[in-house]
């Protein structure tokens, strides 16, 4: 159902209109509760009490992405009790976990049971099974019909249930997670601000910022490709430190793109080049003095600096400091391998990376000098046995008009081959 202050597509707005739910229970309105509670055994799709504590139904191909972000990294037997050592599970919840997982799936009075919550207060226990359920731990799977209103959910451990999701969400990242669900969100509501993404996600206004940053620099090519390396919990950017190519196939471009990812992370900017000795300096200084040119007269801090040496990765690691977020070039390598820059940062840094990948030119096709002689000679020579053949048509021809009009044809063809010798001899000075 629709809930106030959150703007997402809702089962009883599509069934019902954009009204209030209505209290009469035999309100046409209500048949929605009734396809939800039939498809909870048919894993038709993931629902529990997810996004602001609500209700909330997952495509089963985007509930990776929402386990990716919660707090189970390991055992399904140990990360609930890391989590309660560390204080983010309350006693409550730990005991509503320790009950599925000793019984099975359980309902809600017998859960309560169980769990030995039975004198509880029921907000203590309702906060205990909402604090399971937003954290992927526990979800309804039934409806059993016990209780007063022969009403409650049937729960059970997530990984039971979903045997295979754990697998599925290893390899997300959690910054590719924040990015896919941020996509569905904006896709969704086709507009949003900061405040309304942080609000549903409850990731904090900082880690929601770089979610959204690297959203929009996925949207305008060249893209930012956010590294693996990458922390999506990192402090807001304090330097965007970029390292500087020697060569670069559009300066103009790359400087655009610097910038909005500058402004989206509200950081200050550092030029770094790097020159192998004194000869190769005036080409890197240029480069400098060419992106930095671009920039001036905003509102952007701009800065450059250059280092000798050849080693990209120990001048980075005198110039990075806690804060800063690294910009490189997707054509930059390194080392004896020549292996990406990126991916060396990536193996020895703990920082936040962003790569710029550009995108060079198609060359044309170039035909080269030698072999446009060698065309030029063999159409020449080729002419002088054609040229023969016609004049010895010519003595063959009995009809005068023939013979004349042959005889212009050779005039013509003898002409061209000198003209076309002098054309292609002019090419070759």
């Amino acid at each position: 159902m629709a809930h106030q202050g959150i703007d997402l597509p809702s089962l009883w707005t599509a069934v019902a209109g954009d009204r209030p739910v209505a209290d009469k229970h035999d309100a046409p309105g209500h048949i929605t509760w009734g396809w939800k509670d039939g498809a909870l055994d048919k894993k038709t799709w993931y629902y529990g009490k997810i996004l602001r504590g609500k209700a909330t139904m997952i495509s089963l191909d985007i509930a990776p992405y929402f386990y990716a972000l919660s707090e189970n990294y390991g055992s399904p037997d140990e990360d609930y009790l890391i989590a309660y050592s560390e204080g983010r599970l309350t006693q409550a919840s730990k005991q509503v976990y320790e009950a599925l997982r000793e019984n099975g799936a359980l309902n809600t009075l017998d859960l309560r049971q169980k769990a030995k919550l039975a004198n509880a207060k029921d907000a203590e226990f309702n906060k205990a099974l909402e604090q399971l359920q937003r954290d992927f731990k526990i979800l309804p799977v039934g409806v059993a019909p016990a209780g007063a209103w022969k009403y409650s959910h049937i729960y059970e451990i997530v990984t039971r249930h979903y045997p295979d999701l754990s697998e599925q969400a290893r390899t997300i990242k959690e910054s590719q997670a924040r990015a896919k669900l941020l996509e569905l969100y904006f896709n969704m509501v086709g507009a949003a601000e900061l405040r309304d993404a942080n609000k549903l996600f409850g990731w904090g206004n900082e880690v929601t910022k770089k979610a959204i940053a690297k959203k929009k620099t996925d949207f305008n090519p060249p893209v930012f490709a956010l590294s693996p390396a990458s922390k999506p919990d990192f402090q807001p950017a304090r330097r965007l430190i970029v390292l500087v190519p020697e060569v670069m196939t559009d300066a103009a471009l790359a400087a655009q793109k610097i910038l909005e990812l500058s402004n989206a992370l509200e950081s200050r900017i550092q030029f770094l080049g790097l020159s192998k000795d004194a000869e190769h300096e005036p080409g890197i200084r240029r480069q400098l003095v060419t992106l930095s040119a671009m920039l001036e007269g905003g509102d952007v801090s701009v800065e450059s600096k250059i280092e000798f040496g050849g080693n990209w990765l120990n001048v980075v690691k005198s110039e990075w400091q806690n804060g800063d977020v690294i910009v490189c070039f997707a054509e930059q390598r390194s080392g004896i391998a020549r292996k990406p820059l990126s991916q060396i940062l990536e193996s020895n840094l703990n920082a936040e990376i962003y790569v710029l990948v550009s995108f060079q030119p198609k060359e044309r096709l170039q035909i080269p000098g030698w072999v446009s002689s060698a065309l030029a000679w063999a159409g020449s020579i080729a002419i002088i046995p054609a040229f023969f053949w016609l004049q010895s048509r010519l003595t063959q021809s009995s009809q005068n008009w023939i013979h004349t009009a042959m005889l212009y044809i050779s005039l013509i063809i003898e002409g061209g081959r000198f003209g076309h010798g002098t054309i292609f001899s002019n090419s070759r000075i």
